[in-house]
């Protein structure tokens, strides 16, 4: 039990549950974590979160990731504030999309493409529905016990959906390579990708880093013909959020079609000093492949 006083916090929560489902949604819920732990919080500076009663924390969470470099960042907010005043939401993108993605691309030696998704969620459906366009194939590898977003295909509460909602996945445990073989035995010819994350993280389990034989055993899945293996070889999805080269640098893993470092790039003096631009022009002599893989952040 966390011995604190949170008198604004309880009625907020009231509050709540008259006009939100639950009280609160998704990962943001807190009703499973120990009491006196914050639902609502006021403010944040640094590594430092305070909730609206007053107490301080340090926040190893970093908001679920993205506060890598702190709350309040000065060099992060002057990029914003630039940008603000050119405007913020517009009914289209802007340059500094082109500009993000021309970095991420330049970042991650395996990635042709970037695509910008709202959530995790968004991202891994995507990464399925790529899989399974480009192998013409139906089944995916999923480790047990592993969260990959809210939709119904991969939601691990079973309430609102439909035992066909996961009719195409294939159970198999992380680390294990024998398990991962024999789920894909099960269903030979008809594997459209294996899924895993970065580490394992399931819920209420001890975290585990991929071990790398158990990587590269993935990596050498290929389905049975010489023509999907070269195809198999040319994707990849990875997340990025704390590893600036992609979650497959942890393993050593590489795509065999990509280069041995990233190419080289270079910055624009007009942007915001946030989204410094990278190029990545393509020559006679070394002409942009057709974009086979997709980095997803």
């Amino acid at each position: 039990m966390i011995s604190n006083s949170l008198p604004i916090d309880a009625a907020l929560r009231t509050r709540a549950r008259r006009v939100i489902p639950g009280g609160m949604y998704g990962h943001l819920n807190v009703a499973r974590l120990p009491e006196g732990y914050p639902q609502f919080f006021a403010r944040a500076e640094g590594a430092t979160l305070w909730d609206v009663d007053g107490n301080s924390y340090v926040d190893f969470m970093c908001a679920y990731g993205p506060m890598v470099l702190g709350y309040g960042n000065r060099e992060v907010e002057a990029a914003a504030d630039v940008q603000r005043k050119l405007g913020d939401v517009l009914t289209g993108p802007s340059e500094r999309l082109v500009e993000l993605a021309e970095k991420l691309v330049g970042m991650v030696a395996h990635a042709d493409w970037a695509l910008l998704q709202r959530n995790g969620t968004d991202a891994t459906t995507l990464c399925v529905v790529i899989a399974r366009a480009a192998t013409r194939k139906r089944k995916i590898l999923v480790a047990r016990g592993a969260y990959h977003g809210s939709a119904p295909w991969c939601t691990p509460h079973p309430t609102g959906t439909t035992a066909e909602d996961k009719v195409h996945l294939v159970p198999y445990d992380y680390n294990d390579i024998a398990s991962l073989q024999a789920a894909a035995q099960s269903v030979e010819g008809d594997i459209a990708g294996v899924i895993a994350s970065a580490f394992k993280h399931d819920y209420g389990k001890d975290q585990e880093l991929p071990r790398a034989e158990f990587a590269h055993a993935v990596r050498q899945m290929s389905p049975s013909s010489a023509r999907d293996r070269r195809r198999s070889a040319r994707r990849t999805a990875s997340s990025r959020r704390r590893l600036p080269a992609g979650a497959l640098s942890t393993s050593a893993i590489r795509p065999s079609t990509a280069p041995a470092r990233p190419r080289p790039v270079r910055a624009t003096r007009s942007s915001p000093p946030a989204f410094r631009a990278v190029h990545r022009p393509a020559t006679a002599t070394s002409p942009r492949r057709a974009p086979a893989r997709a980095f997803l952040g």
